[in-house]
């Protein structure tokens, strides 16, 4: 296998003579400032010699190629790298590697010629030349090749899904702030690392130039203020310094010539520097603070950064990796990514203790619900108890007012002397009547005045019917009233029995009408009326008040309504119960 790390440089964009002007260049070599202020293309030149021609497969392979080359191989093409006529695309710094078929390798002299291109905004690098058994030298381009590019595009990857995920996460108003800026870092270092993707560049060159340029600066200020969130600073001069930084640096970066952006980055990384030494200042206080779970391990890897930054910067300028790989552009987003581990581990152990008190809460609100189930169970028995008290107690007064009040007149009319058998007879009828409304008033029944009217219609009509009277029934459907239980069942028919017997006792009447239907009151609210008509001698203009009369009126109080009792002009009588909806 043969080494190459020396090789001849030619300036310039056509092929030169063979005692053209060439010089020798130590591989690595990277076109610095001097260098691209004369011209931005050149030609590589290694000759060696061979013994016989080599009879298995062999490769070719140059560590760094960045940013367009082709590489030539006794004038025949093995590759391309780049665009170097037109450079609108570029290489990322990794190994050129590629098969040499057989034919052109040859025993004797052999060249291999490469045809390099730079722009004046880049920095252009050409790595050491290998060639040898592909069985050997394919193994090691792999390797060079996953650290350098393959790692760099997971880590974009990794940085790129964060930060989407951050900023979904972060796009309610009162989100956390510093896991906004988190994002807003992590998408600027997926865009410097987008040219480890492949060779065309989405911009033309300056701008992308730029935009990475500004990427890359504007990572750490991101960081930094994001932690200032995390730490409840109030928005100051450090917030107006950063921001002011990553303003002036994209000013800076756009204002100066194409052939000064690079001094330009790398002057400001001494900006880079300070910033960084301020974040693991932010990162070591929320460490302190408990604020951030591995603080202290992120201050270590943040050091390391910084060193590995220091190394590569020295190894930009002697051309040649020291450490053999780039390291900075390894452990910044390592930094990131085992941040956000910590920080899942931190959260996954703040859902464990959520989980175990959610599990105590239900506990707690089992045991409490136990309570509070055996408390209304005996709240609801007290309630029932009270309710039977005091439904007995409304039917020993109701049966005391009604039932009893009859028994005893019938009671003073039998040990009276020669009392008449019809009264005796009426007495207990009256007495019957209100042991049945008693009876009626308990019928479960829906709060419709329809079934309780019915009721009292199929009771009475009969006995009216052997007295010659006849009922003119005029029911309809109304609306059902509010809170229509058993005591004003009762109160509706005791009024509408009382007007009833009213007719058939004193109005001399052949027909009693029966009406019912919706009415507002004189107050103006919705309400239903029951009315019993007659058409009989009718009534005094002028009544005298008597105890049946006043009895109706308490008990359309009662029901919350009124009662209103007149002549009809064609003869008769209404009595008219109104009660609200």
């Amino acid at each position: 296998m043969l080494r190459f790390d020396v090789a001849e440089l030619s300036l310039g964009a056509a092929p030169p003579a063979e005692g053209g002007d060439w010089r020798s260049v130590d591989l690595p070599d990277a076109w610095t400032l001097p260098r691209r202020a004369r011209a931005t293309v050149g030609w590589y030149r290694v000759e060696f010699s061979l013994a016989e021609a080599p009879s298995g497969l062999w490769a070719l392979s140059v560590a760094a190629l960045h940013p367009n080359a082709e590489v030539w191989l006794n004038g025949e093409i093995l590759g391309r790298v780049g665009h170097v006529e037109a450079p609108g695309a570029q290489h990322w710094r990794l190994p050129f590697y590629a098969s040499v078929p057989r034919s052109l390798l040859r025993a004797g002299r052999n060249r291999i010629e490469i045809r390099f291109a730079t722009r004046p905004d880049t920095f252009g690098v050409v790595g050491g030349i290998e060639l040898g058994p592909s069985a050997i030298l394919q193994p090691a381009h792999e390797h060079e090749a996953f650290v350098d590019g393959t790692l760099a595009q997971v880590f974009a990857i990794v940085a790129l899904t964060m930060a989407a995920v951050l900023a979904l996460a972060t796009a309610r108003r009162d989100a956390p702030q510093e896991l906004r800026w988190f994002a807003a870092g992590l998408a600027l270092w997926a865009i410097a690392s987008f040219d480890a993707f492949g060779q065309e560049i989405p911009l033309p060159p300056a701008g992308w130039s730029w935009l990475r340029s500004v990427a890359f600066h504007g990572f750490l200020p991101c960081l930094a203020l994001g932690f200032r969130r995390g730490l409840a600073r109030p928005f100051g001069r450090g917030d107006r310094v950063l921001l002011g930084l990553v303003g002036l640096q994209g000013l800076v970066r756009a204002l100066v010539p194409p052939l000064f952006a690079v001094a330009t980055d790398v002057a400001w990384l001494a900006v880079d520097f300070a910033v960084a030494f301020y974040v693991l200042r932010l990162v070591a206080e929320a460490a302190r603070r408990r604020l951030l779970l591995g603080g202290h391990f992120l201050v270590w890897v943040g050091l390391l950064a910084i060193v590995a930054a220091l190394l590569d910067l020295v190894s930009l300028f002697a051309g040649r990796p020291i450490m053999g790989i780039g390291l900075f552009a390894l452990l910044p987003p390592l930094a990131i990514l085992a941040g956000l581990a910590l920080q899942s581990v931190r959260l996954g152990e703040a859902l464990s203790e959520s989980r175990h008190a959610n599990l105590e809460l239900e506990r707690r609100v089992a045991q409490k619900s136990a309570e509070l189930e055996r408390n209304y169970a005996h709240t609801r028995r007290l309630e029932a108890e009270r309710a039977v008290a005091a439904e007995r107690e409304r039917l020993l007064g109701d049966m005391h007012d009604g039932l009893g009040g009859h028994l005893v007149s019938m009671l003073a009319l039998v040990e009276g002397d020669g009392a008449p058998a019809a009264q005796v007879a009426d007495g207990l009828r009256s007495a019957l009547d209100e042991l049945r409304l008693l009876i009626d008033s308990l019928d479960p029944t829906e709060p419709d005045l329809l079934p309780v009217l019915a009721g009292l219609r199929s009771r009475l009509e009969p006995r009216l019917a052997r007295a010659g009277l006849r009922f003119d029934w005029r029911v309809r459907d109304v609306p059902q009233l509010r809170e229509f239980g058993p005591r004003q069942v009762l109160q509706v028919l005791r009024i509408v029995q009382e007007a009833i017997t009213n007719v058939a006792k004193h109005a001399g009447a052949r027909t009693i009408a029966v009406h019912t239907g919706e009415a507002p009151g004189l107050d103006g609210r919705r309400g239903v009326f029951v009315e019993v008509r007659d058409d009989g001698r009718g009534i005094d203009p002028a009544p005298r008040p008597g105890r049946g009369l006043s009895s109706m009126r308490r008990r359309a109080e009662e029901l919350g309504g009124a009662l209103e009792v007149g002549p009809v002009p064609e003869g008769g009588t209404c009595v008219r119960l109104w009660i609200p909806l």
